[in-house]
């Protein structure tokens, strides 16, 4: 979706939040590129706990295309 989102459309920045009890998608942003730049601390209440939100973002200049660079290229 980065790929997609630099290359052929041409965005600069992508930005996504996440709940800092959801691990597993944290970890998968941040295997995507994505990288933590900020949180509203305790922000969601669920399950008699308060969680962070965190916030992530990825910017063209840090992302290296695996596919559509070679196809938008030629």
């Amino acid at each position: 979706m980065l790929d997609y989102a630099f290359t052929a459309v041409g965005l600069h920045n992508v930005q996504l939040r996440a709940f800092a009890f959801n691990k597993m998608a944290i970890r998968s942003y941040e295997k995507a590129g994505f990288k933590e730049y900020g949180r509203r601390r305790e922000a969601y209440f669920m399950n008699g706990r308060m969680w962070d939100d965190v916030h992530m973002d990825c910017l063209a200049t840090e992302f290296e295309s695996p596919v559509l660079r070679s196809m938008f290229s030629e």
